[in-house]
């Protein structure tokens, strides 16, 4: 028995300490901002958003054959809050940012993806530190319901929100846009 009580103590520290180094615990700051304008490279999806991190590989994957066009940044557009929308009807965007300096290749990314800009635009943001892949599930767990509270607290209307997967700062960057219309959001759709 003693023994069985040793096995249970040491699971629940193991998990207790797994969930503290992947900040579980950690409060989310929430900030209205100005992000950045980005160059998206990407596919238009429709179902589950459990496949969107497929999709940013793809792209990933096939700029690196196309010209050696090397990306550190995935991201996703999340369109439909999947609390009320089937899971086949959901509508997305992934694919990959694509560094300034590949501008000039852009005539090579158009006949497999579409690419469009982004604009420096006005949000509702938070981020999460990703330490691995279950960084991805509780930072996903964490923000969408901060960013909800924001939004509802400051009488906004929930946009679309953008996932950013940037590799070289081990961060999720959770943006609601706020500065653009729906037609300029619906417009990666097309």
């Amino acid at each position: 028995m003693k023994i069985a009580l040793a096995i249970v103590g040491i699971l629940i520290l193991a998990s207790l300490t797994t969930l503290f180094h992947y900040d579980l615990f950690d409060s989310m700051e929430v900030t209205k901002k100005t992000v950045p304008s980005r160059i998206l490279v990407y596919e238009v999806h429709q179902g589950d958003y459990k496949i969107a991190a497929d999709a940013m590989n793809k792209v990933f994957f096939t700029l690196l054959k196309i010209d050696s066009i090397k990306t550190s940044i995935g991201f996703g557009l999340y369109y439909d809050n999947p609390d009320y929308t089937p899971k086949d009807s959901l509508r997305w965007i992934a694919g990959c940012i694509l560094e300034p300096k590949d501008t000039v290749l852009i005539s090579k990314i158009t006949p497999n993806f579409k690419v469009a800009v982004f604009p420096e635009t006005e949000a509702v943001y938070t981020d999460f530190s990703y330490k691995g892949a279950l960084s991805v599930f509780i930072g996903i767990y964490k923000a969408y319901p901060a960013l909800g509270r924001f939004i509802v607290d400051n009488n906004l209307k929930m946009p679309p929100v953008m996932e950013l997967y940037d590799q070289p700062n081990n961060t999720i960057q959770f943006i609601a846009p706020l500065g653009m219309t729906p037609e300029q959001l619906d417009g990666y759709l097309k």
